[in-house]
């Protein structure tokens, strides 16, 4: 049992609720039946500096887009912690919805440190209530989070060149 006050605990089963109704619709399944895996080669490393220059030129880019729904944004922690076991970084990032918060620490952080900023916050630091009809979140409060984690105030100086995937869906045109 938790020591906190009855209202604390309340407030803390809302605020999950609500995060739970609010990102019902990021949580379809994904299915890529039509995709096929290609194994990648690097090029073979020339002695001479032209030729060396040439290959690294032609060295294949790794791309990784990170995923929306929020009940899934814990396992992109195990994607992020299986490339770096691995020796791998990617030299572009994108993300929607909990993926664009997954690329962007990714972006700007080793996997441990990544690790420990998810389990340490707390809601409160990036939850701020919006009552009026543009949504239930500001969302002011997660871009200072997500700014003061990874560092940087501009995508564009991020370590790794970093997309992020977002709608307006206040404004629609015909």
């Amino acid at each position: 049992m938790s020591n906190a006050p009855v209202w604390q605990q309340m407030y803390k089963g809302l605020i999950i609720a609500l995060l739970c109704v609010g990102t019902y619709g990021c949580s379809s399944v994904n299915q890529y039946d039509e995709l096929t895996a290609q194994e990648i080669r690097l090029p073979a490393v020339s002695a001479t500096p032209i030729e060396e220059q040439a290959s690294i030129a032609h060295k294949p880019k790794l791309a990784i887009a990170f995923g929306g729904g929020a009940a899934r944004g814990l396992v992109h922690l195990g994607v992020i912690k299986a490339l770096e076991e691995a020796g791998i970084k990617a030299d572009i990032v994108t993300g929607t919805s909990i993926g664009s918060i997954a690329a962007a620490l990714y972006s700007s952080n080793e996997y441990a440190d990544i690790e420990r900023k998810i389990f340490e916050f707390n809601e409160h630091d990036i939850i701020d209530i919006n009552f009026s009809g543009a949504g239930l979140l500001k969302g002011k409060a997660l871009a200072e989070w997500v700014n003061k984690q990874t560092g940087y105030d501009d995508i564009q100086e991020l370590p790794i060149t970093t997309g992020i995937v977002a709608t307006n869906l206040t404004q629609h045109k015909a």
